[in-house]
């Protein structure tokens, strides 16, 4: 299930009582919480196991009234097959919500469970600057930067552009216009450490660097899509910045904001075309094997490095 058909059977009032959420977009994924949360008007229960879920629903006491029970990284219920079964008869007409960090597709649990999964990923650049830019009054283009600075990651974005917003209201100008004086001084540029010094040592080919940066970057847990998403977005707008022979209008030939094409411009020549291209297909494939099961997530940025 897509996060489009979960959005469809929340609207039809079609939800199954069995959800699995995963993916790295746990803002949006919080959305989608509390809106099935107000359709349906039930109180939400987080709670340790599965296994302590069944015995709320089989137990006779007050938590029998309906709930929406929420429970996250349940191991033992991802290996215990027998458990699988008749899950959803136990649940009777309360909900249950499970949130797995890791979604390996190889597993029986994602197998059986397929029907009942909804993989939150990152949004692409142009649908949630739209949405940004709805939501916060930003205009688009300058959503467009934000988002690049903040790897896609929607709660981070929100952050960055209420700073502006507030900055906004203070100095009473547009919020556009605060971000045009002020964007270098009130965002949070780069905020991620490890990630970015090592986005940035990728494509300033700095070898040495980039494998001491990775050591640091696997310890501090970032989501590997969003790793591989910024690795992309990159790229690709630096194929951009040293492929067009002029930047008029370039907002609306290409997609790529003043502000994103004048960062890519930084790291223009340290890739040619045709490498940039390679570099472009290998981390398609790697996003595609990641969501397949076919490339361990663990493993995607090494198989990336050695194909660099």
């Amino acid at each position: 299930m897509n996060v489009i058909e979960l959005k469809s059977k929340l609207i039809l009032n079609k939800l199954p009582n069995l959800l699995v959420f995963t993916g790295p977009e746990t803002g949006v994924m919080n959305i989608y919480i509390k809106q099935i949360t107000q359709k349906l008007n039930l109180p939400i229960m987080k709670s340790n196991s599965v296994k302590d879920v069944v015995n709320l629903c089989t137990g006779n006491s007050f938590f029998k009234t309906k709930k929406i029970f929420i429970v996250q990284d349940d191991n033992e219920f991802l290996k215990t097959e027998e458990a699988w079964t008749n899950i959803k008869e136990i649940l009777k007409d309360n909900i249950l919500i499970l949130y797995y960090h890791i979604h390996d597709s190889r597993l029986s649990f994602w197998k059986h469970f397929e029907a009942e999964t909804v993989v939150f990923d990152y949004m692409h650049p142009e649908v949630l600057s739209k949405h940004l830019s709805k939501e916060t009054g930003l205009s688009v283009e300058n959503c467009l930067f934000v988002i690049n600075n903040c790897g896609n990651d929607y709660i981070k974005c929100q952050l960055e552009i209420d700073k502006l917003n507030q900055l906004a209201r203070a100095k009473n100008i547009s919020i556009d216009k605060a971000f045009k004086t002020c964007y270098k001084e009130v965002l949070s540029m780069n905020n991620s450490g490890d990630l970015f010094e090592f986005i940035e040592a990728v494509l300033t080919k700095n070898k040495e660097k980039i494998l001491i940066l990775y050591r640091d970057l696997k310890k501090s847990g970032e989501p590997i899509v969003k790793v591989v998403s910024l690795l992309y977005n990159n790229f690709k707008n630096i194929l951009i910045a040293q492929t067009i022979s002029n930047a008029k209008n370039i907002q609306q030939n290409t997609g790529l904001n003043y502000y994103m094409y004048q960062k890519a411009k930084e790291f223009v020549g340290y890739y040619g075309d045709s490498e940039i291209e390679y570099i472009l297909y290998i981390l398609m494939q790697i996003e595609q094997g990641i969501k397949t099961g076919s490339i361990d997530a663990e493993l995607a940025i090494d198989y990336f490095l050695v194909n660099l």
